[in-house]
Protein backbone atom coordinates (compact mmCIF):
# COMPACT_ATOMS: atom_id res chain seq x y z
CA UNK A 1 0.00 0.00 0.00
CA UNK A 2 1.45 3.34 -1.00
CA UNK A 3 1.25 5.98 2.05
CA UNK A 4 -0.60 9.30 1.12
CA UNK A 5 1.86 12.34 1.67
CA UNK A 6 0.72 15.19 3.51
CA UNK A 7 2.55 18.51 3.86
CA UNK A 8 2.22 20.26 6.74
CA UNK A 9 3.37 24.21 6.28
CA UNK A 10 0.55 25.84 8.64
CA UNK A 11 0.83 25.84 12.78
CA UNK A 12 -1.77 23.72 14.44
CA UNK A 13 -4.45 25.27 16.37
CA UNK A 14 -6.98 22.70 16.24
CA UNK A 15 -7.09 19.20 17.84
CA UNK A 16 -5.07 17.29 15.29
CA UNK A 17 -4.79 13.64 14.35
CA UNK A 18 -2.11 12.28 12.08
CA UNK A 19 -2.49 8.81 11.16
CA UNK A 20 -0.64 5.90 10.46
CA UNK A 21 -1.92 5.36 6.45
CA UNK A 22 0.13 8.80 5.61
CA UNK A 23 3.48 10.16 5.68
CA UNK A 24 3.40 13.69 6.88
CA UNK A 25 5.99 15.93 5.62
CA UNK A 26 6.70 19.11 8.64
CA UNK A 27 7.65 22.13 6.00
CA UNK A 28 8.60 25.47 7.99
CA UNK A 29 8.87 26.37 11.28
CA UNK A 30 5.40 24.40 12.43
CA UNK A 31 4.09 25.60 16.11
CA UNK A 32 1.59 23.02 17.97
CA UNK A 33 -0.55 26.56 19.90
CA UNK A 34 -1.16 26.61 23.33
CA UNK A 35 -3.96 24.23 24.49
CA UNK A 36 -4.16 22.10 21.25
CA UNK A 37 -3.55 18.05 20.88
CA UNK A 38 -2.22 16.39 18.78
CA UNK A 39 -2.73 12.52 18.48
CA UNK A 40 -0.13 10.62 16.78
CA UNK A 41 -1.20 6.72 15.15
CA UNK A 42 1.21 4.57 16.20
CA UNK A 43 3.52 3.95 13.47
CA UNK A 44 2.98 7.32 11.81
CA UNK A 45 6.02 8.42 10.02
CA UNK A 46 6.65 12.11 10.37
CA UNK A 47 9.47 13.43 7.90
CA UNK A 48 11.32 17.23 9.21
CA UNK A 49 12.42 18.92 6.29
CA UNK A 50 15.95 19.58 5.39
CA UNK A 51 17.02 22.93 4.43
CA UNK A 52 16.78 26.24 4.89
CA UNK A 53 13.42 28.68 3.96
CA UNK A 54 12.36 32.04 4.61
CA UNK A 55 10.07 32.56 7.32
CA UNK A 56 6.54 33.79 6.89
CA UNK A 57 7.79 36.98 6.80
CA UNK A 58 10.48 36.09 4.06
CA UNK A 59 13.13 38.21 5.80
CA UNK A 60 15.17 35.41 7.66
CA UNK A 61 15.82 31.92 6.97
CA UNK A 62 14.93 29.26 9.03
CA UNK A 63 15.26 25.69 9.27
CA UNK A 64 11.56 23.13 9.48
CA UNK A 65 10.81 22.08 12.97
CA UNK A 66 8.25 21.02 15.33
CA UNK A 67 7.26 22.74 18.36
CA UNK A 68 5.15 22.11 20.75
CA UNK A 69 4.16 25.16 22.75
CA UNK A 70 3.37 25.67 26.71
CA UNK A 71 0.22 23.77 27.08
CA UNK A 72 0.24 22.16 23.66
CA UNK A 73 -0.59 18.13 24.61
CA UNK A 74 0.95 15.54 22.36
CA UNK A 75 -0.43 11.91 22.21
CA UNK A 76 1.54 9.26 20.86
CA UNK A 77 3.52 5.86 21.80
CA UNK A 78 5.53 4.67 18.67
CA UNK A 79 6.28 7.24 15.88
CA UNK A 80 8.95 7.89 13.64
CA UNK A 81 11.03 10.67 13.08
CA UNK A 82 12.82 11.04 9.51
CA UNK A 83 14.85 13.90 8.37
CA UNK A 84 14.26 14.26 4.58
CA UNK A 85 15.02 15.96 1.07
CA UNK A 86 13.24 18.31 -0.89
CA UNK A 87 11.99 15.66 -3.35
CA UNK A 88 10.40 13.96 0.41
CA UNK A 89 13.33 11.31 0.33
CA UNK A 90 14.32 10.14 3.45
CA UNK A 91 17.96 10.98 4.30
CA UNK A 92 20.66 9.77 6.49
CA UNK A 93 21.69 13.27 8.01
CA UNK A 94 18.98 15.56 9.86
CA UNK A 95 19.91 19.21 8.67
CA UNK A 96 16.75 20.70 10.18
CA UNK A 97 15.83 22.40 13.35
CA UNK A 98 13.81 19.16 14.79
CA UNK A 99 11.75 19.03 17.40
CA UNK A 100 10.62 21.41 20.87
CA UNK A 101 8.87 20.66 23.78
CA UNK A 102 8.76 24.33 25.34
CA UNK A 103 8.14 23.76 28.80
CA UNK A 104 6.89 26.60 31.34
CA UNK A 105 9.73 27.83 32.99
CA UNK A 106 10.57 31.74 33.44
CA UNK A 107 12.36 32.14 30.58
CA UNK A 108 13.99 29.27 27.91
CA UNK A 109 16.07 29.71 24.97
CA UNK A 110 17.70 27.02 22.22
CA UNK A 111 18.91 27.79 18.60
CA UNK A 112 17.25 31.48 19.02
CA UNK A 113 14.17 30.18 19.65
CA UNK A 114 12.89 31.81 23.31
CA UNK A 115 9.77 31.71 25.59
CA UNK A 116 9.04 33.35 28.56
CA UNK A 117 5.59 32.79 30.39
CA UNK A 118 4.57 36.45 29.57
CA UNK A 119 5.14 36.61 25.79
CA UNK A 120 7.00 34.59 22.72
CA UNK A 121 9.80 36.39 21.05
CA UNK A 122 12.90 34.99 18.39
CA UNK A 123 15.75 37.06 18.63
Amino acid sequence: MTKKIIEINQNIYENTTFYNQNIYIINGEIRIKTGTKLTIEDDTEIFIKNGLFKDEFNANFIRSKLIFESGSILKADKVYFKACDSKNCVVKVAENGGIYFVGTSLLTEKDSIAESRFSFFLF
